[in-house]
C-alpha cells in the first residue's frame, strides 16, 4: 500500500482554503498502528522502503522496519533532508494494485479541485453546443 500525505501547509497555523499541497508518496505500507492517543507508527514491507520514508520524512525509527509519525497538535510533521518542515491534514492509505499505476493515482488526489473544475467547464461546452440558438 501508498500512504500519501495531503492537505500540506508550512506552518502548522497556516489555514488552507484551497486544499494545500501534496506531500511525499510512501511506498510499500505494510501497516499503520495506532497506540492509544499516543504513538501512531508505520511498518513498511522491507528495510529499504522503510529508509526510503525516513529521508524523505524524518520520521525517527521505532524499529528495523517500522517508523513512527511525529504529531504537531493535529497533523503531521515531516522534516526532508534537508530540515524543511512541512505540515500534512489528511493521510490517505491506498492499496494499490498491480494493474494501477501510482503516479495516475497521486495525481487524482492532488489534482481533484483541477479535474473537477474541467469536467464543469466540459459540461459548460457541451450545454453550449446543444442549447438552442436564438
Amino acid at each position: 500500500m501508498d500512504l500519501l500525505l495531503l492537505n500540506g501547509r508550512e506552518k502548522p497555523d497556516e489555514l488552507v482554503d484551497d486544499g494545500g499541497f501534496c506531500g511525499p508518496v510512501l511506498h510499500g505500507v505494510d501497516s499503520i498502528q495506532q497506540r492509544y492517543r499516543d504513538t501512531t507508527t508505520v511498518k513498511f514491507d522491507n528495510i529499504a522502503l522503510a529508509e526510503s520514508a525516513m529521508r524523505q520524512t524524518g520520521w525517527p525509527v521505532w524499529d528495523e522496519q517500522v517508523l513512527e509519525i511525529v504529531w504537531q497538535d493535529d497533523l503531521v510533521e515531516i522534516c526532508d533532508e534537508v530540515g524543511k518542515k512541512t505540515f500534512y491534514g489528511d493521510v490517505f492509505l491506498r492499496e494499490i494494485s498491480i494493474d494501477s499505476d501510482i503516479n495516475d493515482i497521486f495525481n487524482y488526489v492532488c489534482n481533484i479541485k483541477k479535474d473537477l473544475n474541467i469536467a464543469s467547464m466540459s459540461v459548460m461546452r457541451v450545454l453550449n453546443e446543444i442549447r438552442p440558438k436564438s
